[in-house]
Order: C-alpha cells, then structure tokens, then sequence
C-alpha cells in the first residue's frame, strides 16, 4: 500500500515536471515569436511620395557616382531624393523622387520642394544604398541637406572604392617597455581606420595577433604604427597595393 501511494507521488511530481518543461518551451516559442515580429515592425518603413502644394521652391541637384580608383563614374546607382527628421521608429520616407545615375555616373533631380519642412525639423536626405562590392563616402551612404542655398548641391560625390580584404599581422619580438601601441590603416584622405590598440606593455600581451580590415583594392594602403615611450614616440609608415578577390597580409614587429 505504502509503496503504492509512493510510486504514484513519484509520478505526479514527474508529471509536473514534464508539464512544466512543455510550458517553458512553449513560453521561449512565443517569446522568439514575439522578438522576431517586434524587430521586423520597429524596422519597417512606410514610404510615400510627397508633391508640392505650397512654399514651393524649384531644387536642382547635381551629383555624380564614381569608382575613385579608375575616376570613371558607375552607372545605374539608385539615388533617392527624400525628407527625413529625428524620428527613430515608425517614421514614413516622405520621398520627393528617385534617379539613377547614367553610363557617365551623372545623376540630376529638378523638383519643387515645400520648404516649411524644414522649420518643422525635417531635412533633406540624398541617399543611396548599400553596396556590397565598394567602400562608399560619405559614410552611411547619404548627403545631409540643411538649406536650399547649400553650395555642394551643384556637385555632390558618392565616392566608390573597390572593396578587399587586408590581413594585419603583428607580433611582439622586442623587450622593451612602451605606455602605448596602436595600428591604424587610411587609402584615402576621408578616413583613417584604428585596428589596434595596445595600452601597456607590462599587460599580457600575445605574442601574435592579427586583424581582419577592410581597405581598396589597387590604390596604396597606408599603414602607420605608433610606439609611444614615456619621453617620445616612435612612428613608422609603410604601404602595400591590395588586390581584389584574395586576403592581402601585412606583418609588423614591434
């Protein structure tokens, strides 16, 4: 009898276990669920089309898309003229119009604009998308456009350069003693990349390291090292031609 009562405890408790168990599981399905439904609506934008009806001013825009390595422009990039604000979620693309640029990389937008967007706190965006083959300038992608009167809207550049990859390799083979080491990359005057940076060299310190960056492809890679002591610095500079389609390496000792 007593084992009887015992064994159907044992039972019970291990049901609840199980019906607990399926609970939970169920519970993470609808929370996944949820989290994926919740991550497409506060990415979702709503777009539309604005027309002038009043304040209207006649905006012409002139730009080019061009391949910085050849200096020839790219043909039929996408560019999208549209008003934009501060908003962060739920805000629709008021779009004025969308170009394309021609066999010569030229892109142009002739359009009436209201101008009382702009003292609501809007400004214009002229943007173009992401791509996966280039490193494109301005970062993000897109020109910010504050007044009707701004003098770059006659020649705007989206700037392309030919996207590879850069392997730095840097190893420890001195003794010495250093407050500071850092690597940084440029190929152009728009940007200098950090790739590493070390504090102190009383710190554990692997005796090989190496850093994955992206650069352009045959146009000179720029690579400068800093090592600063307690008194000076040491710089150094050097440069490699990056060519597309496979990993390029660099070493440094320090």
């Amino acid at each position: 009898m007593l084992q009887g009562m015992a064994s159907l405890s044992y039972k019970s408790r291990l049901t609840k276990k199980q019906t607990m168990k399926q609970k939970q599981y169920i519970g993470l399905v609808i929370l996944l669920i949820i989290c994926a439904s919740c991550e497409k609506w506060f990415s979702r934008k709503d777009e539309k089309f604005v027309e002038c009806n009043a304040n209207c001013y006649n905006l012409i825009i002139n730009g080019v898309a061009i391949n910085k390595v050849t200096n020839q422009g790219i043909n039929n990039i996408p560019v999208t003229l549209k008003w934009g604000s501060s908003c962060v979620f739920f805000c629709p693309d008021n779009i004025i119009d969308r170009k394309a640029s021609n066999n010569t990389g030229v892109f142009t937008f002739n359009n009436f604009i209201d101008t009382s967007y702009f003292s609501n706190g809007n400004r214009l965006f002229l943007s173009i998308p992401e791509n996966k083959e280039f490193i494109i300038f301005p970062w993000y992608n897109y020109f910010e456009i504050y007044s009707i009167h701004d003098s770059t809207l006659k020649n705007l550049k989206f700037e392309f350069y030919p996207k590879t990859q850069l392997q730095i390799k840097i190893e420890r083979v001195e003794t010495d003693t250093f407050e500071y080491f850092g690597v940084e990359h440029r190929f152009c005057n728009r940007a200098s990349y950090i790739d590493c940076t070390i504090a102190r060299s009383n710190v554990l310190i692997e005796k090989e390291q190496i850093f994955n960056v992206e650069t352009s492809s045959d146009i000179k890679t720029y690579i400068y090292w800093r090592k600063r002591y307690l008194t000076h610095d040491v710089d150094r500079i050097d440069s490699i031609i990056c060519k597309k389609g496979v990993i390029n390496t660099y070493k440094i000792q320090y």
